[in-house]
C-alpha cells in the first residue's frame, strides 16, 4: 500500500489537532519564537481577537500538548511540540500553510462548520 502524500498527512494533522484558523495562527506564532512567553493579552493583540478567545485558544493548545504554562508565570504560555515527530510535522504544516493559505484555511473552516452542524443536531433545548 502506498504511503500517504505529505499533503494528506498535513491535512490529517490539521483535522485532528486544529480547531480553527486562529488556533493554527496561535500555534505558529508560539512556535516562531520558542523562547518568548506569551500572555493572553499579547496573543489577543497579535491575532486581533478578543482576550476571551485568545485564552480559550491557549488553554486548548496546552491541553493538546502544543503549549505549556507554568502556574507561577502569571499566565504566560510558550511553545512545546512534545516530540521530534510532532516537530517535523509542524515544519510541514507551517510550509503548507505558507504555500497553500487558502486551501488550508478552507479545510479548517469546512471542518469547524461540519462539527458545528453536528453539535447543533444534538441541541435538545426546546424552542422559545
Amino acid at each position: 500500500m502506498p504511503e500517504p502524500s505529505q499533503s494528506a498527512l498535513v491535512d490529517d494533522f490539521l483535522c485532528q489537532h486544529i480547531s480553527s484558523v486562529p488556533h493554527l495562527e496561535a500555534l505558529l506564532l508560539l512556535r516562531g519564537d520558542r523562547e518568548q512567553r506569551w500572555t493572553i493579552a499579547e496573543l489577543s493583540q497579535a491575532l486581533f481577537i478578543p482576550a476571551e478567545r485568545a485564552a480559550a485558544i491557549l488553554r486548548e493548545l496546552e491541553q493538546r500538548g502544543f503549549a505549556r504554562q507554568r502556574e507561577d508565570s502569571g499566565g504566560e504560555y510558550w511553545y512545546h511540540a512534545g516530540s521530534v515527530e510532532r516537530e517535523n510535522m509542524l515544519d510541514q504544516v507551517q510550509t503548507a500553510y505558507r504555500r497553500e493559505l487558502v486551501r488550508i484555511s478552507k479545510l479548517i473552516h469546512a471542518r469547524s462548520s461540519a462539527l458545528g452542524e453536528f453539535a447543533r443536531a444534538f441541541d435538545l433545548r426546546r424552542p422559545s
